[in-house]
């Protein structure tokens, strides 16, 4: 946990105990705008995003992937499938497999499904590729990670960015195992979308608030709009709160990301701001500056990957220990 976490945290509860109701408007940190503060140059540095307005942090991570769903899988009689990996992590697949099942599609015909060749244990980047271009015709929407979370796999996401806008199909991307953890360029990589969690490499906690990525030339589209609810695209921050002049609505050039705001967050985005300094360290570079192409698809360990920073020394391991016959634990020795 951040150091700063503690006392941010209780500055919140301070207001909430003095302020209530003013504590939206007024105060170091108003909760009607408290999510803005995590957009800053670096949290946009480290998904490689060009525009403020195509970074927002709100919900949860699958919260904000059934959102991009809801905006970008369009299913027609002809073209209504999901490309996804094999081994998706659970809660992703559960997410496609109720949109396509909500759209009137059966989900074990209309998700196409990558699997490594047989004897290997990762997908080839050029197997990625070319499965978008196979089954482009029929696909509604491309959703892959930047990094499979059960492999390690950095998957080439700059060159399937570049086949699913050959194949016509948007790109959606997982970013939960890869942002913080290696280079991004979602926005010169035309990504269409991209979705993430803070809690493991942006030291945010648990429950904490999620990321979202909305490439700029969906700005202000009707037809890739996200859904909106309480306050979303015009900065209210709640039913009772005012518009922040800031924003703008959904329907404008710049509406972007906070298109999708729904509800005034509680402290969430607090432990993610927190850890911000730590991103703007010297110590790492690689999010500091422009993003470099990410490691290809066969750098699986992290020693390969000399963009990122060297681990820390491993902690001695524990002592094994063992139950055998209800004789207790007992020290490491052979049971």
């Amino acid at each position: 946990m951040p150091k700063a976490t503690a006392a941010a945290v209780n500055a919140h509860l301070t207001s909430w105990a003095t302020r209530g109701v003013d504590g939206h408007f007024v105060g170091g940190t108003p909760w009607a705008t408290i999510e803005d503060t995590c957009v800053t140059p670096a949290s946009l540095a480290i998904v490689g995003a060009a525009h403020a307005h195509e970074v927002v942090y709100m919900n949860s991570l699958t919260v904000n992937l059934h959102l991009m769903m809801a905006a970008f899988y369009r299913p027609t009689a002809g073209r209504h499938t999901i490309l996804i990996e094999d081994h998706a992590f659970p809660s992703d697949a559960y997410a496609v497999a109720s949109q396509v099942a909500l759209a009137g599609y059966d989900p074990a015909t209309a998700i196409v499904r990558l699997r490594p060749r047989v004897g290997e244990a990762a997908l080839r980047d050029g197997d990625v590729v070319d499965a978008i271009a196979t089954h482009g015709p029929t696909l509604a929407l491309v959703l892959l990670p930047g990094v499979q979370y059960y492999t390690g796999q950095v998957l080439p996401m700059a060159a399937v960015a570049a086949a699913a806008r050959a194949a016509g199909v948007p790109l959606g991307l997982d970013l939960a195992h890869a942002v913080g953890n290696v280079p991004l360029a979602l926005h010169a990589w035309g990504v269409d979308w991209a979705v993430w969690c803070t809690y493991k490499y942006l030291n945010g906690g648990p429950g904490a608030v999620a990321g979202l990525f909305l490439h700029d030339r969906h700005a202000g589209v009707p037809g890739a709009s996200l859904p909106c609810g309480g306050g979303g695209g015009d900065g209210g921050g709640g039913g009772d709160s005012p518009p922040h002049p800031d924003r703008r609505s959904p329907a404008s050039a710049a509406g972007g990301a906070t298109s999708g705001r729904a509800a005034l967050p509680w402290a969430r985005p607090l432990p993610p701001r927190s850890a911000r300094p730590a991103f703007n360290s010297p110590t790492r570079p690689c999010w500091r500056s422009p993003p470099s192409p990410p490691p290809s698809a066969s750098c699986t360990r992290r020693a390969a990957c000399p963009s990122l920073p060297p681990r820390p020394p491993a902690s001695p391991p524990m002592p094994r220990r063992c139950c055998c016959r209800r004789r207790g634990w007992r020290a490491a020795s052979p049971c």
